[in-house]
């Protein structure tokens, strides 16, 4: 259901609505796709968005690892440890 519902709001570039669905389906699995989705396109804006928005569902060692391997400008500080 939510994966029908990311595919419109893709397509649509409707990130609003994307986000929104992330947020509501509460499934790990759905938010870290559209937070990688945002990575592969380069929206940095929407990624940082994501991360507020689904901070309790995207795992830090997903956020690290998008941030370092991918060349988004964020300068996100990994040396303390996250709870």
């Amino acid at each position: 259901m939510y994966e029908e519902s990311l595919a419109l709001s893709k397509a649509d570039r409707l990130w609003r609505d994307a986000l929104e669905t992330a947020a509501s389906s509460k499934d790990i699995a759905v938010a870290e796709e559209l937070a990688g989705y945002f990575v592969s396109i380069g929206n940095k804006d929407a990624f940082a968005a994501i991360l507020y928005v689904c901070f309790e569902l995207v795992r830090p060692d997903f956020v690290e690892e998008m941030v370092s391997h991918h060349p988004l400008g964020l300068d996100l500080a990994f040396g303390t440890e996250w709870s």
